[in-house]
């Protein structure tokens, strides 16, 4: 059983699906433990006609975490996304940053559906997983495996 610690330079994908079209223009995190130092980033990816883990759309570049609190990083150009489903990535290289949902005036709420690729563990849905993600997230993904924990959540707005 995988614990809810982040893995070293572990990248986690969550999918989720969009009811209507949205516009992203920042990626937020809700940083409790703060990482002196460390390479976190968050990313987007679309996905394949057969619902897995597309193309890249959008790197946060590296995240600065040495504080707690609301980080938010504007992406450099407004990312307009379709209704469909999408994947959220996120990659750190530091074990000892804990993230919580962000609950804040600073995201905005978008209706959105969890998906788990119809694998479970204990009734628990698995997601893919890349390991050895050191810096920017590659252009296209194939997961080394799929695991059970949810390391961070994130937002957006």
């Amino acid at each position: 059983t995988e614990s809810h610690a982040p893995v070293v330079d572990r990248a986690v994908f969550v999918g989720a699906y969009f009811a209507y079209p949205r516009v992203i223009t920042s990626l937020i995190l809700d940083v409790q433990t703060l990482a002196t130092s460390s390479n976190t980033r968050m990313a987007i990816y679309n996905s394949t006609v057969d619902g897995k883990i597309g193309d890249l759309l959008a790197d946060s570049g590296n995240i600065n975490i040495s504080t707690t609190g609301i980080k938010v990083t504007a992406l450099g150009t407004p990312l307009k996304l379709d209704a469909g489903m999408y994947f959220f990535g996120v990659v750190t290289d530091n074990t000892v940053a804990r993230w919580r949902a962000v609950e804040n005036s600073t995201a905005t709420y978008a209706p959105m559906q969890a998906y788990g690729l119809q694998t479970f563990d204990n009734g628990r849905p698995q997601m893919s997983y890349l390991n050895g993600v050191t810096g920017a997230f590659p252009a296209t993904v194939t997961p080394t495996a799929q695991g059970s924990s949810l390391p961070i959540t994130a937002g957006f707005s």
